[in-house]
């Protein structure tokens, strides 16, 4: 199959909902949902990932969002696909969007305060 199934994390409209992103050209398309240039990644559990916009911080906010049990909100729009155990993206399982849904909560811009910060790790 060509398309992924994904869930939407719409801070616009501030709901949760399933999304199909074509797995050909998949990074353009989470651009496009997301309205970003570039994306980061975070595991938001053993199965799934989100995917959210780099430069969030940097630009005129729409809103955020947080999960209950999360120390951070999250900046503007984002994507969450499943993760196959060879770490590429897969559907998302259907319980996490009836999970997302009862565990999100959605911000305005002006109810967030925040601050960009770089920080530089050596090794």
């Amino acid at each position: 199959m060509n398309i992924l199934q994904a869930i939407k994390i719409d801070v616009t409209t501030q709901s949760v909902y399933i999304v199909e992103i074509p797995k050909v050209g998949i990074l353009k398309a989470f651009y496009e949902h997301i309205n970003c240039d570039t994306v980061s990644h975070f595991h938001l559990d053993e199965y799934h990932g989100c995917y959210v916009d780099d430069e969030g911080l940097y630009r005129d906010r729409l809103g955020y969002w947080s999960l209950s049990g999360f120390r951070q909100s999250i900046t503007e729009n984002s994507i969450i696909s499943g993760v196959d155990h060879a770490g590429y993206e897969a559907p998302a399982l259907p319980a996490i969007l009836e999970w997302l849904q009862s565990m999100i909560r959605f911000y305005r811009a002006d109810e967030v305060v925040t601050e960009p910060v770089i920080r530089i790790v050596s090794f």
